[in-house]
């Protein structure tokens, strides 16, 4: 038993209903939501039957009418935990892929981090040059030049101080 996992809008685009009327069937219990943390926010996802899609309007009610009272309760529960089962099967393969790509990506990264640590220790084990003899210079005294008046603000201009 497969199942695709629809957004609610997509969800209502195929069922050609109304995002609003989508929420209603969630929350009278008509359809099978599994809840997803997305950016931050919390995101609602129906699952649905690749076999078994049913139209608008029609997926419980006629279920009770063409079963016995006694069994519909039990294999409507049946059917959601199948489902349930599906979907968190589903998320953990999803999951798998995420491990199997980041062992992956790390052991890339020891991979690069051992090279580096290789060419550090190769650069380190070369004999260092030693620098030229160094001759002084031995340096003149600045000669001293003569100060330069000191520069009047606007207001010593004009009160002449």
């Amino acid at each position: 038993m497969t199942g695709k996992i629809l957004t609610v809008k997509e969800y209502a685009a195929r069922q050609g209903m109304t995002e609003q009327a989508v929420y209603k069937q969630i929350k009278t219990g008509k359809l099978l939501t599994i809840d997803r943390q997305e950016n931050g926010k919390q995101k609602k996802y129906i699952f649905c039957q690749d076999d078994q899609e049913p139209p608008a309007g029609s997926a419980p009610e006629q279920a009770q009418k063409d079963t016995p009272p006694g069994e519909s309760a039990a294999g409507q529960s049946a059917a959601a935990l199948e489902k349930a089962v599906a979907a968190l099967t589903a998320q953990l393969e999803e999951k798998d892929r995420q491990i199997n790509r980041l062992t992956e990506l790390l052991s890339q990264a020891q991979l690069l981090q051992a090279h580096s640590q290789k060419l550090l220790e190769q650069g380190a084990q070369q004999p260092k040059e030693e620098p030229a003899e160094v001759v002084e210079i031995e340096e003149e005294p600045p000669k001293e030049q003569p100060e330069e008046p000191k520069k009047r603000g606007f207001w010593a201009w004009l009160f002449g101080e």
